[in-house]
């Protein structure tokens, strides 16, 4: 079951590791934000969907490279 797991698994998944009574305190008390963003990414995932069920290749494909474009900038601010 677990043999697809990358090595960067155990450092993407280390907020897990934390008090979950913190987190949803957390997540209350920055209800309004969290909700918002909540539901973004709900908006993104439903697009994504339709893209896939529509067979849209272009779509999908801008999707990826937006999410490419994004990172690199991402990175590049970082450093």
């Amino acid at each position: 079951t677990h043999k697809f797991l990358a090595g960067s698994f155990k450092d993407g998944t280390r907020v897990a590791r934390l008090n979950g009574r913190l987190w949803a305190e957390l997540m209350i008390d920055n209800k309004e934000n969290t909700v918002f963003k909540l539901d973004e990414f709900q908006n993104y995932l439903l697009r994504v969907k339709k893209l896939i069920v529509d067979c849209d290749l272009n779509g999908l494909e801008d999707i990826f490279e937006e999410a490419r474009k994004r990172r690199e900038d991402f990175l590049i601010k970082c450093v």
